[in-house]
């Protein structure tokens, strides 16, 4: 599907912090496939990301609209958190996640959920080095020496995966 491809590199320069080509894939998929949620998600993060969270919360209301068994909780609760909304984050979204703590300024929960991420063996090959440089979320953690260290294992993974795989031109 022509989609998919359109909504991979949205993705990947969402990672890499380029919110206008992001912005322009997620456009492109959603004027020509309204129905592809996932994309609607990814475009609500870059929205939020550039603090335009009315629009963000527009994107994740029509993804609702068309996708009515999906849910938008971690959406609106990373508006809520971007917004310093502390109660409202917490009851939106249930789960731990280090993003939302991050946005909170809650730095021992968002190393703490943190850490559980990086143990996962699977996620231990994959670099979210770019990720973890380009992200505004995790701002408030960036002086924080377990920030450094772990900015510092996410370098050295993507370096190796660089030496392994090479690198694509987007």
């Amino acid at each position: 599907m022509e989609y998919t491809s359109y909504a991979g590199r949205g993705r990947s320069y969402l990672n890499l912090g380029d919110y206008q080509n992001a912005e322009a894939d997620y456009k492109k998929v959603l004027s020509k496939w309204p129905g592809v949620w996932n994309t609607s998600a990814y475009y609500s993060e870059l929205l939020i990301a550039q603090k335009r969270y009315d629009e963000a919360d527009t994107i994740l209301s029509l993804r609702k609209k068309i996708h009515p068994e999906v849910d938008t909780y971690f959406g609106h609760a990373l508006i809520y958190a971007a917004k310093g909304q502390k109660e409202q984050a917490l009851d939106t979204y249930k789960e731990a996640n280090p993003a939302i703590y991050a946005l909170l300024g809650m730095k021992d929960e968002a190393f703490s959920v943190g850490t559980k991420y990086s143990d996962d063996q699977l996620l231990q090959r994959y670099s979210f080095y770019n990720i973890l440089i380009t992200n505004p979320f995790y701002e408030c953690l960036h002086s924080d020496p377990r920030w450094q260290k772990i900015l510092e294992q996410h370098k050295t993974l993507y370096e190796e995966n660089l030496r392994k795989y090479g690198t694509i031109d987007l």
